[in-house]
């Protein structure tokens, strides 16, 4: 709207000539939806609280959850609006992709609403049934592909053709493949997070590994278009943004509960997190090292912190109800090996092929063995200092990152960068050996192998 009013003054005013750059827009149209959220936020949240619009936990998740029972929903009103506004007031709305999109949020908007409102006004349990979102998810992909193939826009590429992010004159021709291709891209977006919603620490950390994989080939363009200092720039400013989302965050009162001694926290969680602290050596060699042994052979280095990535969101998304379904020892014992298979490939990798799957495999097997010994943690932990009991869980993967790279720099001066990978995978497959100490006894004895299989 703003786009359309003042550009063409520009002829007059100079200054409106700003309006015609992306960025420009793009800037103010973030400061908007960062405005209006701060603006609208309590007021919203004070509304819903009033109305007792207040989140429903399932009785079958984990007892952790019951308290946030009544913790006011439907927040994605908010989110929504800051979309939206910000959308019409600043985009070109002559460009029908904007439109495509900006119809596509709104209408998973609904979905969303209706889930809500059937779960707390009409007191369904379940709301909006799963097979329900998918046949709208899948609609919605149909509907955006029709759009997109059936009425393309003049442009360089084909209605079916993809520019791959970060690759120069890289195109891929999907021909009719772009109609599921379309509807996996739909359907896995608006699903991602919400299958982590009200998992503790689960979305924020696949975010965090969400930002891991994204940034490492963007910071390889910015370093290629203007060098290290916008590297160094980007990476000062951007964490600053974040004190504008906890400065409104109101502080949570104590609750004056007594809470156990901290020997006896220590006491209760340091097995499992010693087994944290060598499988996190996996992790250490990726984050130190994977760029030295991609650069001496020539092969490119965002890929592999991408597929590390990459794989370590998809575990956590598809495979993050296992600790509490089956154990956190057994899965953590599985996923040490796959993680120690993945360093082992990397050590051996005579191709950037079997490099990559490599890296996969170690952010795969790296992404479950955090909550799988996490999980034996908190159960041994006295319930009441459970948020001590994790935080000096987590202690031990700091501990273990202040001490794998230089012990890892210095193997890798004395014997190569090669030797940096097979040590680490010999170091988390250490932590296997912690993983089937803590199994219960009955699964660690030859006689119950029987009954566990029955």
């Amino acid at each position: 709207m703003l786009y359309h009013l003042l550009y063409p003054l520009h002829e007059h005013f100079p200054a409106m000539n700003v309006f015609r750059y992306i960025t420009f827009r793009s800037a103010y149209a973030a400061a908007t939806a960062l405005l209006l959220a701060f603006v609208l936020g309590p007021p919203v949240i004070e509304r819903l609280k009033r109305l007792k619009i207040g989140q429903q936990v399932r009785d079958d998740g984990p007892r952790s959850h019951l308290p946030k029972a009544g913790t006011p929903t439907m927040g994605g009103i908010l989110i929504v609006v800051a979309i939206a506004v910000p959308t019409l007031l600043w985009a070109n709305l002559e460009n029908r992709s904007v439109w495509i999109a900006l119809l596509a949020t709104l209408f998973m908007g609904f979905v969303g609403f209706v889930d809500d409102y059937l779960r707390v006004v009409r007191h369904l349990r379940k709301g909006l049934l799963g097979r329900y979102k998918l046949a709208g998810q899948v609609l919605l992909g149909v509907a955006v592909f029709a759009a997109v193939y059936f009425y393309p826009t003049h442009g360089a590429l084909d209605p079916a053709e993809t520019n791959v992010p970060f690759l120069k004159n890289t195109v891929v021709d999907f021909g009719w493949l772009y109609l599921p291709f379309v509807t996996l891209v739909i359907t896995g977006a608006s699903n991602a997070v919400n299958l982590a919603d009200g998992l503790d620490g689960l979305a924020s950390g696949m975010t965090t590994f969400a930002a891991f994989a994204l940034g490492a080939p963007v910071g390889t363009a910015l370093y290629g278009a203007y060098g290290f200092p916008a590297i160094a720039l980007t990476t000062a400013l951007v964490p600053l943004g974040t004190l504008l989302l906890v400065t409104p965050v109101r502080r949570l009162a104590p609750t004056g509960r007594a809470h156990a001694p901290f020997t006896t926290v220590i006491a209760a969680v340091w097995v499992p997190g010693v087994g944290l602290a060598l499988s996190s050596f996996g992790f250490g060699a990726m984050t130190a090292f994977a760029s030295l042994l991609f650069a001496s052979r020539g092969w490119p280095i965002w890929a592999a912190f991408t597929s590390f990535a990459v794989a370590f969101i998809v575990a956590r998304v598809f495979l993050g109800h296992l600790a509490d379904r089956v154990g956190g020892a057994r899965v953590a014992l599985t996923f040490v090996v796959i993680e120690a298979v993945g360093l082992g490939l990397l050590w051996v990798a005579p191709w950037p092929g079997v490099a990559l799957v490599g890296a996969a495999l170690t952010g795969f097997g790296y992404s479950l063995v955090y909550p799988g010994f996490g999980v034996e943690a908190v159960r041994r932990a006295p319930a009441q200092s459970r948020g001590l009991a994790m935080g000096a869980y987590t202690a031990f993967l700091d501990l273990a990152l202040a001490l794998a790279s230089p012990a890892l720099g210095l193997i890798g001066s004395v014997a190569g960068i090669g030797a940096v990978f097979l040590t680490s995978a010999v170091v988390v497959l250490c932590a296997a050996g912690i993983a089937i100490w803590l199994l219960p006894p009955c699964i660690r004895k030859a006689d119950c192998v029987r009954e566990l299989i029955a």
